[in-house]
């Protein structure tokens, strides 16, 4: 997501206008990659343009909306942002994302705590907005028709595995991997 950020000066206040600016920025077919925050972009890629959309990969992510309980489950990071930066956020967020046997990597943990504290505090509240105001993006998963890998860490306590079979239950000739011992990064 950064990377996008970067390149293509996101509206990272919305997924539609993220979907919108990642397509104004591609030419032609193209092939779809989206982890996270990004997978839920790039099924909102293919609803804006399903025939420039020639394969699609989407992992530890989901389709549905936010639910009513989720600006409550978010204020806490957002209050750490706020008043300790993204290292606070990164404190208490990394643990979760990862395998539990790996919390003592302190490589990986590293990498993305590099990734986290890479932002801007106005750019993390602005992809929180973005996600809670998601669209429900599982009415059109349906009607993607082009070949669909859906992953998931089998420790993914963010995005959990039946959320994936799910997603694959909803496209069409979609395949589901299942990363071994893998949390959500």
């Amino acid at each position: 997501m950064r990377r996008l950020v970067e390149q293509h000066g996101l509206d990272v206040d919305s997924i539609t206008g993220m979907a919108e600016r990642v397509l104004d920025g591609c030419a032609g077919t193209i092939d779809v990659v989206g982890h996270s925050m990004g997978g839920r972009v790039a099924f909102e890629v293919v609803r804006l343009a399903p025939d420039r959309v020639r394969s699609l990969a989407v992992l530890d992510t989901g389709a549905h909306p936010a639910d009513p309980d989720e600006p409550a489950r978010r204020r806490p990071l957002l209050d750490a942002a706020r008043t300790g930066g993204l290292a606070a956020v990164a404190a208490s967020w990394v643990p979760m994302m990862i395998h539990p046997d790996r919390r003592g990597d302190a490589e990986l943990v590293g990498e993305i705590t590099d990734m986290v504290t890479s932002y801007r505090v106005a750019e993390y509240e602005g992809q929180v907005r973005a996600l809670l105001g998601r669209p429900d993006a599982r009415p059109g998963l349906a009607s993607i028709d082009c070949p669909t890998l859906v992953a998931c860490g089998t420790h993914d306590a963010w995005s959990p595995v039946e959320q994936h079979r799910d997603i694959v239950a909803r496209i069409p000739g979609a395949r589901l991997e299942l990363i071994a011992d893998a949390g959500h990064m």
